[in-house]
């Protein structure tokens, strides 16, 4: 059967002569989602279109006219072959994600308020009021609708150093009620004790004994 909005021929069964508007969020759990629950699955019978599922809920997405969608890079476009599309929807999201990178922790695709654990190839969610940093390794207080930091706000007084409240190789330095906000060395962090930098891990925040 023809199928006008990606003008190719489809099986029969999987398209409905008045498929005529976009498709919307499933209010019921998908039959597509069964398999992955929260994660990104094939439409099963157009390649520029995929299906997000969240606790098992399908939305639907479309591709730009003319684009495919890849499992690869997660994304739509023009190069993307259609059987490379139903060839290769086997590979999860989590093994892509983590297989850009080589941390233990990746980043979601597409949920800022999201990471993955490459270990265990799971999709875990950060606190509320949090956002993940990949080069950070852990989620850090911040805005998910818009995926920037929390401000943070210098408590050095008229002169004098404070530590920046959550990223631990910075710090502020005020002269005059003036602050500023300063780095440490690359492999060194502030240390409120020692009002200095001193080795250690950002990531943790730990001191390097």
């Amino acid at each position: 059967m023809f199928n006008p909005a990606t003008k190719r021929c489809v099986t029969a069964d999987l398209y409905s002569c008045d498929e005529t508007s976009p498709e919307i969020t499933t209010q019921e759990p998908s039959p597509y989602c069964r398999s992955n629950p929260n994660g990104i699955v094939p439409h099963p019978a157009d390649c520029d279109k995929y299906i997000v599922c969240e606790g098992s809920l399908g939305t639907v997405h479309f591709c730009p006219h003319n684009e495919q969608f890849s499992w690869k890079k997660l994304g739509c476009g023009a190069d993307f072959s259609c059987s490379d599309y139903f060839n290769g929807y086997e590979r999860t999201l989590e093994s892509v994600a983590c297989g850009r990178q080589s941390l233990g922790l990746a980043e979601h695709p597409y949920e800022v308020g999201s990471y993955i654990d490459c270990n265990a190839q799971e999709s875990h969610s950060c606190d509320d009021g949090t956002v993940f940093r990949w080069n950070y390794q852990r989620c850090l207080p911040g805005e998910v609708a818009t995926n920037e930091l929390k401000s943070a706000a210098p408590h050095c007084g008229a002169f004098g150093e404070s530590p920046h409240p959550y990223l631990c190789e910075k710090y502020f330095k005020c002269i005059f009620w003036i602050s500023s906000l300063k780095t440490c060395p690359l492999g060194m962090i502030y240390s409120t004790a020692e009002s200095e930098c001193v080795a250690g891990n950002f990531q943790t925040c730990s001191i390097n004994p």
